[in-house]
């Protein structure tokens, strides 16, 4: 065995030491940072930052949602948020609620889409505990997809559906507006107006958010649809005595 006897061949050995060191540190070092970013399990909503999920309407358009990193003061939780229709223009808006009595953070998004032609809208809620954990509750989510002739409004009604409630208790929630290949109320600019609320057990009442409205996609009814056909049967022309 060769042994390294001279102060110049011990210093060497530092200097190689101490690179790798250093090589090992830059390689390792993100991946503990990583490891040590990933809340546990209870905080985990989603499999992992930036999974898609993917969920098909009856019309064919698809909603996908992205797992995101959200955060409540040092606290970070994961949890899935609308990301877009497929295929066409899409655009959303929302926000979160927090209260510290009865003790919760509630999200609500707006979201509306042209879809397969006619547009789609979609509204959600989410519920938490305060530290990110899963609550839930009886949740429920009013959709309205509004409409207009021009962008500057006004909006009236094109489809409202109500109060809709989750058929479990459950932290997530969500209702959508299909209207397949043509707008329902013609070619103009539709929006998703959406208000969320879940029922708190220790007051014994409804925690509702406010309304949230989506930015407005044009839609337009299609170019060429196809001649009706005829509900009466043309008589021929008389061409001569029988």
């Amino acid at each position: 065995m060769y042994i390294l006897t001279t102060k110049n061949s011990r210093q060497m050995l530092l200097a190689l030491l101490t690179l790798l060191l250093a090589l090992m540190t830059l390689q390792v070092g993100p991946l503990a940072l990583s490891a040590a970013a990933i809340p546990p399990e209870g905080r985990r909503h989603c499999p992992e930052l930036g999974a898609i999920d993917r969920e098909t309407l009856q019309d064919g358009a698809v909603i996908e949602w992205i797992c995101k990193e959200y955060w409540i003061g040092t606290t970070d939780y994961w949890g899935w948020e609308f990301y877009r229709y497929v295929p066409g223009t899409s655009k959303k808006a929302g926000g979160t609620r927090t209260s510290s009595s009865p003790p919760y953070i509630m999200r609500v998004t707006s979201a509306v889409g042209d879809g397969v032609g006619g547009g789609d809208a979609l509204g959600a809620i989410w519920i938490f505990q305060p530290d990110g954990t899963a609550l839930n509750r009886r949740l429920q989510v009013h959709t309205i997809m509004e409409y207009s002739p021009t962008s500057g409004g006004p909006y009236s009604n094109c489809h409202d559906l109500g109060w809709v409630e989750a058929p479990t208790e459950w932290s997530f929630w969500h209702t959508t507006i299909k209207q397949y290949n043509e707008p329902d109320c013609g070619t103009g600019y539709y929006r998703a107006q959406v208000a969320g609320r879940f029922w708190a057990i220790s007051t014994g009442a409804w925690e509702s958010s406010s309304w949230h409205y989506s930015p407005a996609v044009f839609i337009s009814m299609p170019c060429c649809a196809p001649p009706k056909e005829p509900t009466v049967t043309p008589t021929p022309p008389v061409t001569g005595n029988p």
